[in-house]
């Protein structure tokens, strides 16, 4: 599988189990990862369309209330800046935020615990985060101000920073919101493997919580 001719959706979490033929005992299940590339280029500007590079899809309307509908996810990267995208809904009737989990290891029961802002949410032991992103969007607008990371220090979540306060920037077009994230804003060196990237929705408060996860793929 690995050594097939990769295209550029080639690429994913996958698992396999080994066994002797016939009746015989099946292995434990193990998993390896072959990442998206992001293209790296020396710099990128937001809102091109160049940025939308796709590393996660999940069909559309398959959930009940379409205002928290997400479609897809976009990543790519410059020599200072990673941009992550998602298509949206373009006039949802309630304000909800958006969130993107980042796991750096891949290493299983590594990561947060907890959601950063009391969420309810159920994360893989593989791919717990060690960043969280909230974009918070009221009455159909958003800004770098209403953009909100956290960092898990390995036994909790730090002072919270805005998008705006870390030099970052979001560029929202009616149906199409991108996030503009400095490198080491959240933990990318030189030496930096992968990231697991996952997109869910959720309402802007923590009671009545509602989401929907996109497949989260690496890259």
């Amino acid at each position: 599988l690995a050594q097939r001719n990769l295209g550029a959706l080639d690429f994913g979490i996958y698992y396999w189990r080994v066994r002797v033929t016939g009746s015989g005992t099946w292995s434990a299940t193990r998993r390896f990862q072959i990442a998206a590339q992001s293209q790296w280029q020396l710099a990128r500007t937001p809102g091109d369309l160049a940025n939308r590079l796709t590393i996660g899809t999940d069909p559309a309307a398959d959930i009940v209330n379409a205002d928290y509908d997400v479609m897809d996810l976009q990543a790519a990267q410059d020599k200072d800046y990673w941009y992550f995208g998602f298509h949206v809904p373009p006039a949802p009737a309630e304000d909800l935020t958006y969130s993107l989990y980042l796991d750096l290891d891949h290493v299983s029961e590594s990561g947060a615990t907890t959601d950063a802002r009391g969420y309810s949410i159920t994360t893989i032991p593989a791919y717990r985060p060690e960043y969280a992103i909230y974009v918070l969007q009221a009455s159909g607008v958003n800004s770098a101000s209403s953009v909100f990371l956290y960092h898990w220090n390995g036994s909790g979540w730090e002072t919270v920073k805005t998008l705006s306060s870390i030099g970052g920037d979001i560029n929202f077009n009616t149906d199409y919101v991108e996030v503009k994230v400095p490198n080491t804003a959240i933990g990318h060196q030189d030496t930096t493997g992968s990231y697991t990237v996952s997109l869910f929705s959720l309402t802007d408060t923590i009671s009545g919580r509602f989401s929907t996860m996109a497949q989260a793929y690496i890259f």
